[in-house]
């Protein structure tokens, strides 16, 4: 995890980068599906003349991946010592908390799936439990978490237990982003993803002219 420290007299802050580990892990992920199945599509597609499109979805994909490492490595999350407020920029999505408006600061375990593998989340509530900021410990480690309440000079409270999902589904729900609130919620998110990477193949397959044959 990386700390900047701007110490401009005028505006003194603190600045979070996510880790690289994640990013590097992805991408390793990314380039294990990507490589193989565009090997493979490049090689029956250049008997019907199409190796071109081929190409050209492959660099479609890799300028994909480029920008979202990108927004990625672009992403922080910068507390300003002056008031205390906190700005996080996520995937170019940002937010602005006001120092005032912070009332709690939760930090909960989290079992991952089935394993005993468990996983820090940060929750940053105002005063009438509503959620203001979320980390999750995917991105920025524990340490962190315990850091940014240390510069926010507020009082931090880690849960002990640790949780199951269901059992944060039971205590806190309206804090989880909306796939994760219920069973359902992630079932239909990943249906969705499935669906989506497996239509993107088929129309490469199409577009390239490789026969595509799918029954019911």
């Amino acid at each position: 995890m990386q700390h900047d420290d701007d110490a401009s007299p005028d505006r003194a802050s603190t600045t979070i980068r996510p880790r690289s580990a994640l990013l590097r892990q992805l991408a390793l992920a990314t380039l294990a599906l990507v490589v193989p199945l565009g090997a493979a599509l490049l090689v029956l597609a250049i008997p019907t003349g199409n190796a071109a499109a081929v190409i050209v979805g492959v660099v479609v994909v890799a300028l994909l991946g480029a920008l979202l490492a990108g927004l990625y490595l672009t992403s922080y999350v910068r507390i300003t010592h002056a008031t205390g407020d906190v700005e996080s920029r996520f995937l170019g999505r940002r937010t602005r908390v006001r120092r005032g408006a912070v009332h709690d600061l939760l930090v909960v375990h989290v079992y991952q799936g089935l394993t005993l593998d468990t996983q820090p989340r940060l929750f940053v509530m105002d005063a009438e439990g509503r959620l203001l900021l979320r980390l999750s410990g995917h991105v920025y480690d524990l340490w962190t978490m315990r850091s940014m309440a240390a510069d926010l000079d507020l009082p931090l409270t880690e849960q002990a237990r640790v949780l199951t999902m269901a059992e944060l589904r039971g205590a806190r729900r309206g804090i989880l982003p909306w796939y994760e609130r219920s069973r359902v919620a992630l079932a239909g998110a990943l249906v969705l993803l499935g669906v989506a990477v497996i239509g993107a193949v088929v129309g490469i397959m199409a577009l390239t002219g490789v026969p595509v044959s799918i029954r019911l």
